[in-house]
């Protein structure tokens, strides 16, 4: 009988884990958002429209859907964890609506809203969108191409890159009547290790748009080689083993965000390794080996524009 008690305790157990985010998470699925723009029948002279809608208490992230009105099509159904959202959109008749949603429940969308979308030759109004690279990215390359976005009315299209280093900012391109949708910046303009800031525009023969503008980071130096500090090599160590290592000041003109990678291995030429840890910009990291015996170990360091340091030098312990 004691047997059956244990069984019925454990799953009332499991129950409770498995029903905890449920208990945690707020009911709003007797809720709907009150949507705040586009409101019902706006007509847009703009090539993007922004959709705003009322926070709902209880939702982590919202749910924004767009149909094509005489197709009834879905042309956009995107997952967003604010309460604002801006995309590029062609001319048409579309529906709108937005629910709230969190790990265990969704609310009702909000009633469909209607809006159109008119073509029109005044850029003042209308927008770039940049496709690539994101903003803020991060590269060891000198090469890249720079892609956004046509719009209908535009004739061609201009760019500004400016080059910040030290605190110092100078416009390193200007070049108009661009008429595709790409460019190639190469070591021409990305001569160094700077923030890159690159801006669009749309021109045509009456107006123009505002730049859209984003940010290059380009870092070329290799990290540090780490050193390992604990343990030391060749110590005799219980069978849980914290593994600490410096990976050294970054002395480059862009430092990217670093990533440490340990590596434990059975052989020091680590053919067989057993366990890796990526610890992202931690120098440190516990271990709790299953088996005894001798163990290798050493630390390699990335950054996020793709540069990887040598390895640290190969330390050994025993566990016992």
């Amino acid at each position: 009988m004691k047997r059956v008690y244990n069984i019925i305790g454990l799953l009332l157990v499991a129950t409770l884990f498995i029903g905890c985010d449920d208990v945690f998470e707020e009911n709003i699925s007797d809720d709907s958002i009150t949507v705040i723009s586009p409101k019902d029948d706006a007509i847009i002279n703009s090539n993007s429209v922004t959709f705003r809608w009322d926070v709902l208490d209880g939702a982590s992230e919202y749910n924004v859907q767009v149909s094509e009105q005489s197709s009834f099509t879905i042309v956009l159904d995107s997952m967003v964890q604010g309460n604002i959202l801006s995309v590029q959109m062609q001319s048409g008749i579309y529906d709108w609506q937005v629910r709230g949603e969190n790990f265990a429940y969704v609310s009702s969308y909000s009633f469909p809203e209607s809006f159109s979308i008119e073509s029109t030759n005044n850029l003042a109004d209308q927008n770039v969108f940049l496709n690539a690279p994101s903003d803020n990215f991060y590269t060891g390359n000198n090469t890249i191409i720079l892609s956004w976005s046509v719009i209908q009315a535009a004739d061609s299209y201009s760019i500004q890159v400016e080059k910040t280093l030290d605190g110092n900012t100078s416009i390193v391109l200007q070049q108009n009547e661009i008429t595709g949708a790409s460019f190639t910046l190469d070591s021409s303009i990305l001569d160094e290790d700077a923030v890159y800031g690159w801006s669009i525009k749309a021109v045509n023969d009456i107006s123009e748009t505002s730049f859209s503008s984003r940010n290059i980071f380009l870092d070329t130096t290799v990290p540090n080689q780490p050193t390992l500090t604990s343990p030391n090599d060749n110590d005799t160590t219980s069978t849980t083993v914290d593994f600490t290592w410096n990976s050294g000041a970054d002395t480059g003109n862009v430092q990217s965000p670093l990533a440490n990678l340990l590596e434990i291995s059975t052989d020091e030429n680590f053919s067989s390794i057993v366990q890796s840890y990526n610890t992202g910009e931690v120098v440190s990291q516990q271990h709790t080996f299953s088996n005894t015996g001798i163990f290798y170990w050493r630390v390699r360091i990335s950054d996020e524009a793709g540069n990887e340091s040598s390895y640290s030098e190969t330390r050994s312990i025993t566990v016992e």
